[in-house]
């Protein structure tokens, strides 16, 4: 039996075992939002859309939320009493005991600290609410924490499945843009100046983090017509260009995967062995380690901190007959001068449009 949200195209189809809300949401970055009020109430947002439904049975926490690269969305409840429900929901359509109203911020726990080198650890968080908000490949939290009695804000964004495969991790998840877990992973760099960041990687099982919804401007959209792919990475900043090579690889075939990694000495980089494993399944994707300051005399890449002489040394200036180079795009990740810099250069001095180079600063 399948029935239609009122106002809205998604569907509710139920069967003896589970219920599923389904709509194409037309958009490459849907924002969706789930939070189960009980377990038979809840509260449902896709983009411009929000109702609280209530469904004609109890159903079980944590479901199975699902988004295509077409933005085409399924949320799979199994019920917690197998059977047809005679009436499969109702909208509670001007309820005054239900707001649609989304909270701007919630609860999380850590469930799982791994330390990944000498100042770096991943985390895994847990909402503490039945909630799912999905991240949107490319898309970030913000934790909003606070320590030695000041508010603390940052950006994180959540890092991608594939590298957490050799992890053992128990519940992995599949891409930011594909979730079968409310589990959120972040990858922490403690430094020296950083209050939060310090506080973060000192955080254990059990202890609490806020998050806020998810956030961002970047939209997948954006690689649309791309055929060669430059990512630039500083420290934590391969968070994010790690979940966009990861979606690239799993959605789509006749793109080229450049990735730089830059770090202060070999100890700094983490996830080595993991990118080097994709680099060998996925021909189209390369990585290369960049070193300020190695240590060691053995170290043959390239040695230094991003310049413009690098640069162009990686990729050439842009030519606007040149098929390659209107079909380019780059992404930038990392402290503010690392980004700002690259951006520069590529924009200014290697004359790549703007529209083809995205910086992610935390808009």
């Amino acid at each position: 039996m399948s029935q239609s949200l009122k106002n809205t195209q998604m569907e509710v189809l139920q069967v003896y075992k589970y219920i599923l809300f389904s709509t194409a949401t037309r958009t490459t970055a849907p924002e969706i939002h789930l939070h189960f009020l009980t377990n038979d109430t809840c509260r449902v947002k896709v983009n411009w859309f929000s109702s609280v439904v209530q469904l004609g049975g109890g159903v079980k926490w944590p479901g199975k939320a699902s988004v295509d690269k077409e933005g085409f969305i399924r949320l799979h409840l199994d019920k917690m009493k197998e059977g047809n429900w005679s009436v499969p929901f109702k909208q509670l359509l001007g309820n005054k005991n239900y707001s649609t109203e989304i909270p701007r911020t919630w609860k999380t726990t850590v469930i799982r600290r791994q330390q990944l080198n000498y100042d770096s650890c991943l985390l895994t968080i847990q909402h503490n609410e039945p909630v799912y908000n999905h991240i949107g490949t490319g898309r970030h939290i913000t934790i909003h924490q606070k320590v030695k009695g000041l508010m603390r804000r940052y950006q994180y964004t959540p890092v991608p499945f594939l590298p957490l495969k050799s992890l053992n991790d128990p519940n992995p998840v599949p891409g930011n843009w594909f979730s079968t877990k409310n589990n959120i992973y972040l990858f922490v760099k403690s430094y020296p100046n950083g209050t939060l960041s310090k506080w973060l990687c000192e955080q254990d099982v059990g202890d609490e983090i806020t998050v806020s919804n998810p956030q961002g401007t970047f939209d997948v959209s954006l690689l649309r017509n791309a055929t060669e792919v430059y990512f630039f990475a500083g420290g934590t900043g391969l968070a994010p260009v790690l979940s966009l090579s990861v979606w690239l690889l799993q959605t789509t075939r006749d793109v080229s995967i450049k990735l730089f990694f830059f770090n202060r000495e070999e100890r700094d980089i983490v996830w080595k062995k993991e990118m080097n494993k994709m680099a060998n399944d996925f021909k189209n994707f390369k990585v290369e380690y960049i070193l300020s300051r190695p240590k060691s005399e053995k170290w043959s890449g390239r040695k230094g901190r991003i310049n413009l002489d690098m640069l162009k040394d990686i990729v050439e200036p842009f030519h606007p007959n040149k098929p390659e180079c209107n079909n380019r795009f780059f992404g930038i990740c990392g402290q503010v001068t690392f980004t700002i810099t690259l951006w520069r250069n590529l924009t200014t001095e290697l004359g790549y449009p703007a529209n083809k180079v995205y910086r992610f600063l935390g808009q």
